[in-house]
């Protein structure tokens, strides 16, 4: 069980990919109701890009302060920080982590030491 996380670049792709089909999907529905074609390719990417940029600098602002607020002086949540846990990418529903590989902040086999894996 060799199992890597997700980085964060690939949990922005996965972002960006939902909101340009999204964009897409109601660009479509505007342009046939409109009878003509109003919303174009390059808008709809601009406009993902500028919503997954919101998206994600929000989120690490509001997610970043309000775990280190409410558990900042939580051992448990400074030893995951401690051991490369990501508050906001590993609550993100494009992260398709599980949810032991978040908890460990690594994959669960790797965080076991060697003693203990012999008993």
């Amino acid at each position: 069980m060799n199992q890597r996380r997700t980085p964060a670049w690939m949990i922005v792709v996965r972002m960006f990919a939902f909101v340009f089909v999204s964009c897409c999907g109601m660009a479509l529905l505007f342009n046939f109701g409109a009878g003509r074609n109003v919303v174009k390719l390059p808008e709809m990417v601009g406009a993902a890009a500028c919503i997954v940029s919101f998206w994600v600098v929000f989120g690490l602002l509001v997610v970043g302060a309000g775990s280190r607020l409410l558990f900042g002086r939580n051992a448990d949540f400074q030893r995951w920080i401690g051991q490369g846990g990501r508050p906001y990418w590993d609550s993100s529903p494009f992260n398709p982590d599980s949810d032991a590989t978040n908890e460990f902040a690594e994959s669960p086999a790797e965080s076991i030491p060697p003693e203990e894996k012999l008993r």
